[in-house]
């Protein structure tokens, strides 16, 4: 028995820490996904302003315009999304009465994010699989909605589960949010209960918040690099509408390299507001 007791406070305080470790990787995601939402932001001005420029040639060749038509309704989608997103938060917010701390304990996970913060993992992650968006989930609804886009639904899946109000549900709080980081000592449900069947469930949860805490590291790399990709792409989309903004603006007018030096500007265009939309698929890649 005292035993027991000794191995369950180990225990307890291992999975506390390794709860911690999660929350701060969620957070570091949670950053990651808000960085890329803000750089697609700046993205979208700068494409914009693309459209805006190719449309002022004249006499291009169909296949051109079929490539600007294509840009235009890119541009529409993201802007579409967007909205929906923006929505479906504010929806999230008034379910929780306007306030973080009200979300939390509704739990409405979106209400505790920044708007800023909730628009990234909104347009990171795209819809749940039901055509929910994830904001307008609420509870364990939203978590495990949350954990299915996340790392497969590793911790939403099977016995117990976030529904059942097991002890790896106590100890993250919202878990798949990241919001929480509730304390271990503070948990109703790791206070109640025989020590071994409180040890055997903080030891299954143990492998799969281990588990999750490694798919937030590969998401937040994936986040990282399309963040670096989005950049990239600016910085040459800038540096050749520089050059074409000097063009005779009658195509039949320009140079051979002229002629393809503008087509390469509307193809990088066209990619670009395709991977505008973009987000992050079952295998975590966008």
């Amino acid at each position: 028995m005292v035993f027991n007791r000794g191995l369950r406070k180990d225990t307890e305080a291992r999975v506390q820490r390794e709860v911690n470790d999660y929350n701060s990787k969620y957070e570091l995601l949670s950053k990651n996904s808000e960085n890329l939402y803000l750089k697609r932001e700046e993205a979208k001005k700068i494409l914009e302003e693309s459209v805006s420029v190719i449309n002022e040639f004249k006499n291009t060749p169909e296949t051109m315009k079929i490539s600007v038509a294509g840009i235009k309704i890119n541009l529409t989608n993201y802007k579409d999304v967007l909205d929906i997103a923006t929505k479906e938060i504010n929806d999230a917010k008034l379910k929780a009465g306007g306030s973080a701390a009200a979300g939390v304990a509704a739990g409405v996970g979106v209400a505790a994010l920044a708007p800023t913060a909730a628009m990234g993992l909104a347009t990171t992650f795209g819809v749940a699989s039901t055509g929910t968006a994830i904001s307008a989930l609420s509870g364990a609804a939203a978590s495990n909605a949350a954990l299915a886009w996340l790392g497969g639904g590793a911790l939403a899946a099977g016995g117990g589960g976030m529904a059942s109000g097991s002890a790896i549900l106590a100890l993250a709080g919202p878990i798949g949010w990241g919001i929480a980081g509730a304390g271990v000592v503070g948990a109703g449900v790791l206070m109640n209960g025989k020590n071994k069947k409180v040890i055997k469930e903080l030891q299954d949860s143990s492998v799969e918040i281990r588990k999750q805490t490694a798919v937030f590291e590969l998401i937040s790399t994936e986040i990282s690099e399309m963040i670096k990709l989005t950049n990239s792409e600016m910085v040459e989309i800038l540096a050749r509408l520089a050059v074409a903004e000097d063009y005779s603006k009658n195509f039949i007018e320009l140079s051979d390299d002229q002629k393809s030096s503008l087509g390469v500007l509307v193809n990088l265009t066209k990619s670009a507001t395709e991977r505008l939309n973009k987000t992050l698929g079952e295998d975590n890649k966008f």
